[in-house]
């Protein structure tokens, strides 16, 4: 069996930037593969296939192509797919957590070959490597690069998305007759089978971001963060980028929780180009759009579901809290609680009404008593903090009030407005390690058209926190720092402009300038307005 030259096919070898959309993806990509791959295998038991090519079937191996940047210009980064077995072989006798290497060599040593066959389209032959090339790889990797090899691609939505790998031993009549069948037989169930498995992949991994976009309701409109993720998604799956934009007439229409319709549009893939010829069984669009829509019902059952429980669950909720066992221990007589038992009782009183408040965002309805009905404005707010904070301990506050209050005047806007204040509040009340000072400030002070509050504290915040708070575009510098997230998300939603942050080698200050919270349309339509 002839090989062709070994044409070096542009490729980036580095792996993919993880990112979660861009894991959940990969992850998602590889169980479908090597779904289709044991699909056809377990179909190949009971069929007329050559017991060499079910062999064969067993041992393929897989590239699949994913999109990187380079500037302007898309790189495609052939990565290996491996079952657990051909794990295990790759790693030979040295445990997987102890010899990650040998996965690498294999993309090292056979990936250029991957995207030449993609690249030209068509099935590439090859005979062993080079001495000079198998150095340095482990004894699995180069005995799989001594065999003779045929990567076969496998044309998804158009594109040479998958390449499969079949490694051939024994004499030139052996290996032709391997490959015959092999391709014959075997090639066109792959096809079929990845290309079904892959476009439910896709549609699965659309509908779960665009679940978790809907349950995720402290950041900007959700068709922006949908159209985000999508674009992620562009970059693994062959198919068309899928974009919520302004709703019109002439386009599908997609009804999103919380705000306006939208309309559903589909863009060309700007990494993986269609080939014409080649573009049969295509991924129906109706099918996206019709998923999408099952997936907004879907959420919308749940979230009815929820408020109804929540609703009735309000009350035991609040009867749970230990409030009244509380006060009237701190209503004793004072010799049967003193000294630190009375201090501890106290703070956990004051954390308590923290989470008494907490607790009644959820049922803060215009027309409803709530625990948020005596905040009216917000140096009523900061008062109540300062007093709160006091009981609890720690450090002491300095609040120095000026300045007009501002009024605020539905239930949801003293919840946004009490979520932001109590984590800014709760930062600068915090104790750092080498604190030489045990006061902390919060100051307000007249501002155009509103009302600045600074909080200044003793510690350094880290820059990258500062540029994400100060920052209308960027990316939270610790996934788990959610209060960083909800305190950018609450403050936009209100309608005020970012807050400002100056560093010292000794102290932060955080100035928030605050002024009339915006009025949601539901707000407007509940007051009558």
């Amino acid at each position: 069996m002839r090989s062709k030259p070994n044409v070096q096919a542009s490729v980036d070898l580095r792996p993919p930037e993880p990112t979660g959309v861009s894991d959940f993806a990969w992850d998602a990509i590889c169980t479908a593969v090597l779904a289709g791959l044991d699909g056809v295998l377990a179909s190949s038991q009971h069929g007329s296939f050559e017991s060499s090519t079910r062999a064969s079937l067993s041992s393929t191996f897989a590239f699949a192509f994913v999109a990187g940047l380079d500037g302007k210009r898309s790189l495609l980064r052939p990565v290996p797919i491996f079952s657990t077995e051909q794990s295990k072989f790759l790693a030979g006798d040295q445990p997987l957590a102890s010899n990650p290497a040998p996965e690498a060599q294999f993309a090292t040593a056979f990936a250029l070959e991957a995207a030449q066959a993609a690249k030209e389209e068509t099935i590439g032959l090859f005979g062993p490597l080079p001495r000079q090339r198998t150095e340095g790889l482990n004894d699995s990797v180069r005995l799989l690069a001594n065999h003779h090899r045929v990567f076969i691609p496998i044309h998804i939505e158009g594109v040479p998305w998958l390449v499969l790998i079949l490694f051939l031993s024994g004499p030139e009549h052996q290996r032709w007759y391997h490959t015959f069948h092999y391709y014959r037989d075997v090639v066109p169930r792959i096809g079929a089978a990845l290309r079904t498995v892959t476009k439910s992949t896709y549609l699965h991994v659309l509908t779960r971001l665009l679940a978790v976009e809907i349950d995720d309701r402290e950041q900007e409109a959700l068709d922006e963060r949908f159209n985000r993720q999508s674009r992620v998604l562009t970059q693994y799956f062959p198919f068309p980028q899928v974009e919520l934009t302004k709703f019109s007439p002439h386009g599908i229409k997609l009804t999103l929780p919380r705000q306006d319709p939208v309309s559903i549009e589909f863009r060309s893939n700007r990494h993986f180009q269609r080939a014409t010829a080649l573009a049969y069984d295509l991924l129906d669009t109706t099918s996206i759009s019709d998923a999408l829509n099952r997936t907004v019902v879907q959420a919308l059952d749940r979230d009815v579901s929820f408020h109804q429980e929540m609703d009735y669950q309000a009350h035991t909720l609040f009867n749970e809290i230990p409030s009244i066992q509380l006060e009237a221990a701190l209503n004793s007589r004072r010799e049967n609680l003193a000294g630190k038992a009375r201090d501890f009782v106290t703070a956990a009183r004051a954390k308590l009404s923290i989470l008494e408040v907490s607790l009644s965002i959820p049922f803060a309805e215009e027309e409803e008593e709530d625990r948020l009905a005596d905040f009216t404005s917000v140096i009523v707010l900061l008062r109540w903090f300062e007093t709160i904070f006091a009981a609890m301990g720690g450090k002491t506050c300095k609040l120095t009030i000026a300045g007009a209050d501002i009024t605020l005047a539905t239930s949801r806007q003293r919840a946004d407005v009490f979520t932001v204040l109590w984590n800014l509040w709760h930062n600068a009340a915090k104790i750092y390690a080498r604190s030489t000072t045990n006061e902390y400030s919060v100051t307000t002070a007249p501002a155009d058209g509103g009302l600045s509050i600074t909080f200044r504290n003793e510690g350094v915040m880290p820059m990258d926190y500062v540029r994400y708070l100060t920052n209308a575009d960027g990316n939270p510098p610790v996934s788990k720092k959610r209060g960083l997230r909800i305190v950018k998300a609450k403050v936009a939603k209100l309608g005020w402009p970012l807050p400002t942050i100056n560093v010292t080698s000794k102290s932060t200050s955080v100035t928030l300038v605050v002024n009339n919270p915006s009025i949601s349309p539901h707000e407007r339509k509940t007051a009558g307005g």
